[in-house]
C-alpha cells in the first residue's frame, strides 16, 4: 500500500475554508489575515464572508497546475476542512484526478462523516496538541464556550480512535508548545501505536527546538533516519526512537527559495518557512507565501502559470535543499 505520508514528493495544498472552532494561537491559518470567525454564546459566528474551495475548482484551477508542474498529490487544509458543507464531493472530485489526496484536521466531527472520508482519501493528519483534557483546557479552555470545550476535545478523540479501527492511514501533528504536553502526546501516540510528528510553533521556533533537544537528550533518543523530499521547504524530517521502542518524528525546514520572490523579499531574514509550496485559496488564487499578502505572492492561475513564477516553482520543486 502506497504510504500517502511519507515524503514523496510536492504537493498542492487547498484551503478549503478558512474557518476553525478550535482558537489555537500559534497557527497561522494558511496565510489568512485575521480572525476568520468567533464565538458568541454556544454559535459559531464568521466575522467576514466566508469562501469555500468548489468542487469545479479542481477542474479551473488543481488540473492546469498539475498539468504544468506534473503534481501528483493534493493537500486539503483550512482552517478546519470538515466544516466545508461539501467536503466529501471536494474530495472525490480531487480522486478523479490525483494520485494521492490526504487532509488535515482537528478531528472535531461526527463518526459519520470520518467514516465517508475514510472510503475517499489516501490519508489523515490530525492536528492534536494535547491528548489530556488538562492540557487541552490549557491549550484551548480560555479561548472556547465552556459547553464546548470539553465536547471538543471528547470528539478529537473518538476521531483518531475511530480512524485506527477504520484501517486509514493517519499520523498525529503536534507543534511543540510545552514539554510536559509533548511528552503526553509522544506516550499517547506511541501506546496506540500512532506515528506523531512534532513540529515547532513558528512563532516561538527556537523555544520549540530547546524541548525537542531536552527530549531527544534526556529520552536516551537517537536518529534513526532522515527522509528529505525533492520539494518544497516542508519535505523532510527525522526519525528518533530509543532502547524502549518510543518513536517520533521531528518536521524539519529545509532551505528552498522560489526565485525572484524570496530573493526580493523584505521578510527574508524573519522567514520561518522559506518557499513552502503552491498553497491555493478557497477562491482559487494561488499564494505562494503565508507571510504576504501582496500581488507578487497572490495570484489568479493564469497569472502563476503564465508568469515567471511557475518555472521558479518547477525548479525549487525539482532540486533539492538544506535541513534547518
Amino acid at each position: 500500500m502506497l504510504d500517502a505520508n511519507a515524503v514523496q514528493g510536492p504537493e498542492l495544498r487547498v484551503l478549503v475554508t478558512p474557518i476553525c472552532q478550535l482558537r489555537c494561537t500559534f497557527c497561522h491559518n494558511e496565510g489568512q489575515p485575521g480572525e476568520q470567525n468567533t464565538w458568541k454564546g454556544n454559535s459559531l459566528i464568521a466575522l467576514r464572508r466566508v469562501t469555500y474551495f468548489s468542487s469545479d475548482k479542481v477542474d479551473e484551477v488543481l488540473l492546469p497546475i498539475k498539468r504544468a508542474l506534473g503534481v501528483s498529490r493534493v493537500h486539503l487544509s483550512g482552517g478546519e476542512p470538515t466544516l466545508h458543507p461539501d467536503i466529501v464531493g471536494v474530495v472525490k472530485r480531487c480522486r478523479e484526478h490525483f494520485q494521492v489526496v490526504k487532509m488535515t484536521t482537528n478531528g472535531v466531527f461526527s463518526p459519520e462523516l470520518l467514516g465517508q472520508l475514510s472510503e475517499v482519501l489516501s490519508s489523515l493528519v490530525f492536528s492534536i496538541h494535547a491528548t489530556s483534557w488538562e492540557r487541552f483546557q490549557q491549550i484551548q479552555g480560555r479561548h472556547l464556550p465552556d459547553a464546548r470545550a470539553e465536547d471538543y476535545f471528547t470528539q478529537q478523540m473518538g476521531s483518531v480512535l475511530l480512524a485506527r479501527d477504520l484501517g486509514i492511514p493517519f499520523k498525529l501533528n503536534s507543534v511543540v508548545l510545552e514539554k510536559e504536553t509533548t511528552l503526553e502526546n509522544i506516550e499517547f501516540a506511541n501506546r496506540l501505536g500512532i506515528e506523531i510528528r512534532l513540529l515547532r510553533d513558528l512563532g516561538n521556533p527556537y523555544f520549540s527546538e530547546q524541548i525537542i533537544q531536552s527530549i531527544i537528550r534526556e529520552g536516551d533518543f537517537c536518529l534513526e533516519d532522515r527522509q528529505m523530499g525533492f520539494a518544497d521547504s516542508s519535505g523532510y524530517r527525522e526519525i528518533y526512537s530509543n532502547s524502549h521502542q518510543v518513536r517520533f518524528t521531528v518536521k524539519r525546514i529545509q532551505e528552498v527559495y522560489l526565485d525572484g520572490m524570496c530573493n526580493q523579499c523584505p521578510i527574508i531574514a524573519q522567514c520561518k518557512e522559506r518557499f513552502y509550496g503552491i498553497r491555493v485559496e478557497p477562491d482559487g488564487r494561488v499564494r505562494l507565501c503565508v507571510h504576504r499578502d501582496d500581488p507578487g505572492v497572490l495570484l489568479s492561475v493564469d497569472e502563476f502559470l503564465n508568469g515567471p513564477l511557475s518555472s521558479a516553482v518547477r525548479r525549487a520543486y525539482y532540486s533539492q535543499g538544506d535541513p534547518l
